[in-house]
């Protein structure tokens, strides 16, 4: 019982009770997907020819979770995940509209053709010094920033994508490069 001058506060009412839906683990696959192919690739790193078929699949199936999550979205409306039982702002949600998904979608594409590319472009030293786990990550980051459902959680997911980009500008490590990132 609350007396004069305290604070009763109800925990309880700032939970999700109700347990999470097997569709709504869709809106964080791009996430988990491309930070998961980015750890692979980085345990892989002296072995960098397997580099390239592990990012061209992973990205592959980036676009199509995305697509597949973006049929479910047109199909039923956002779809919204709370992670750790906590409702915001205490805790992480991602919510999956069709703009997210659309510039998520987008981004993946892009991703997909850029590593398509690096095949061609990408010589065994940039390999070596990490191109394809820094463009994993970077895409974890953007698909993140896309997904998420609050500003604090996008500035986080801002600070993924920002964190590996500088490590894709350094790569080649020559003075213009270093001199960007800075």
């Amino acid at each position: 019982m609350a007396g004069k001058g305290e604070i009763t506060v109800d925990i309880a009412g700032a939970m999700v009770t109700a347990a999470t839906r097997p569709a709504e683990w869709l809106v964080i696959a791009p996430v988990i997907l491309c930070l998961g192919a980015g750890g692979i690739l980085l345990m892989f790193r002296k072995d960098v020819r397997q580099h390239a078929i592990i990012s061209l699949g992973a990205l592959g199936l980036l676009v199509l979770a995305n697509a597949v999550l973006m049929a479910r979205v047109l199909d039923s409306g956002p779809v919204v995940m709370t992670m750790g039982r906590w409702l915001p702002p205490f805790g992480i949600t991602f919510a999956a509209d069709v703009l997210g998904v659309s510039f998520s979608l987008a981004a993946a594409v892009v991703a997909f053709l850029a590593a398509l590319y690096g095949l061609m472009d990408i010589d065994n030293t940039e390999r070596r010094y990490g191109f394809y786990p820094f463009l994993m990550m970077m895409m974890g980051g953007v698909s993140g920033a896309f997904l998420t459902a609050d500003v604090f959680n996008m500035y986080v997911w801002f600070e993924v994508l920002l964190i590996s980009s500088f490590g894709l500008i350094v790569l080649g490590s020559r003075h213009v490069q270093l001199d960007g990132a800075l």
